[in-house]
C-alpha cells in the first residue's frame, strides 16, 4: 500500500508479471501512471527506468523507454516487462549483450530436448494408470 492507501502500483506491476510467467505487456501510459506522472517526457521515461531497475524488472526493447531513440512516444506504446535475472530476463540479456556465454546459453534452452518434454507431457496427459 503507499501511503494514501491505495495499492503499490509497482508491486501490482510485479503480481501481473509473475502471473505471466515472468513477462507482461503493459503500455508507457501503465508505467506513466504508476510512476505518478501525468504526461510523457525525457525525464519521465528516465524515472520510469530507474523505478522498474530499483524494483528489479526490465524493459523489452529497452529503446522504448529512451527518449532519444523512441520516435512514437505514445501512452499506447507497450513494452514488455520482466523481472531481471529470471528465465525471461537471461534471454533478454542474452540477447541485448551478446556474448560467447550468452550465444551458448541461448543454444541450449533452443535445443533442450523436445522429445523428453512431450514424454512428460504425455505421462501427465495420457495417465494409464
Amino acid at each position: 500500500m503507499t501511503a494514501k492507501g491505495t495499492p503499490d502500483p509497482w508491486a501490482s506491476l510485479k503480481a501481473k508479471i509473475e502471473a505471466q510467467q515472468g513477462l507482461a505487456e503493459v503500455t508507457l501510459g501503465e508505467l506513466r501512471a504508476a510512476a505518478g506522472y501525468g504526461k510523457l517526457g525525457r525525464y519521465v521515461l528516465d524515472e520510469i527506468r530507474n523505478k522498474l531497475a530499483g524494483e528489479g524488472l526490465g524493459a523489452f526493447p529497452a529503446t522504448i523507454l529512451d527518449y532519444e531513440t523512441n520516435a512514437e512516444l505514445s501512452q499506447t506504446q507497450a513494452v514488455r516487462i520482466y523481472k531481471q535475472g529470471s528465465p525471461v530476463g537471461k534471454i533478454v540479456a542474452a540477447i541485448e549483450r551478446p556474448s560467447r556465454h550468452g550465444d551458448a546459453w541461448i543454444r541450449r534452452v533452443a535445443n533442450e530436448d523436445a522429445g523428453e518434454k512431450l514424454a512428460q507431457i504425455r505421462a501427465l496427459v495420457c495417465d494409464e494408470s
